[in-house]
Formats: structure tokens, sequence, C-alpha cells
């Protein structure tokens, strides 16, 4: 961890923290949901308090913490005006202990990715796509 001064921002913490994992290190069955794993975080909430009483909870604080996965790397980031920074602290350990995964939100999501996709796949736009890569690149 390093910890800078920020002239810009006085009142302000910013924080970064992560390691190197991601998604990569996925079986490929487990691709799909190591891919929106963090996402299916963010919306469900942590420990026993959803994304919406997280929200009404944290009204009027100013600070954000957020799980991230990307391809190679793993971690969560953030910021925090000075007052709530204990509050920050908080939620870093709660999003690392205790994430909280909504079986049925995760489930909604899941069905709207597919129903999106189906869109895409059926648009003209792709259909256009894929022909202009059939007859340049014989795909």
């Amino acid at each position: 961890m390093v910890l800078k001064p920020n002239d810009l921002r006085k009142d302000q913490i910013t924080f970064t923290g992560f390691s190197k994992g991601g998604y990569s290190n996925s079986l490929l069955e487990d691709l799909p949901s190591a891919y929106y794993a963090a996402g299916f975080i963010n919306s469900s909430g942590i420990a026993d308090h959803s994304a919406a009483e997280l929200k009404r909870i944290l009204s009027g604080a100013k600070l954000s913490v957020q799980p991230e996965i990307s391809e190679f790397y793993q971690g969560i980031s953030g910021y925090a005006s000075s007052k709530d920074a204990e509050t920050m602290f908080q939620l870093i350990n709660l999003y690392i202990a205790k994430p909280r995964i909504d079986t049925a939100l995760c489930i909604s999501l899941i069905n709207r990715k597919k129903a999106s996709s189906e869109n895409e796949l059926n648009s003209s736009k792709t259909a256009f796509a894929d022909t202009i890569n059939q007859v340049l690149f014989n795909r």
C-alpha cells in the first residue's frame, strides 16, 4: 500500500488494491461466472445488506468502494471524504470478507444478458458484419 498526499483534493482519499489473478485463471466452464462476478457482487450488496439497503444506509456519505475483476487482476478501488474514511475501510473489509451473492438477482442478470446476446445475434448489424467477414476473410 502506498500513501501519497494529493494537493488537488485535500479532503479525498483514493485507493486501489489489486493482485495478480483475474478471470483468466478460471476454468473454461467457469469463465462466464468469473467474468461477471464483480458485477454480481456490486449488484448484490455485502454481508446482510442488499445493494438497495446499502445505498440507503450510505446516503449522504461521500464514498465509493468497488470490487473489480479484469482478465489478469482482481482487486478493489474507490474513494472517500476524510470524514467517511472509517466507513470506507469497513466496506473494503466487508467486500473482501463477506461478499453477498443474491442468487435470484444473479439469475435475473444472467437471463437479461442472454436475451441481450440473442437480440444482438439476430440484429441486421451482426448479419452485415458476418457477411463482411465471410466475403473479406472467408470466415
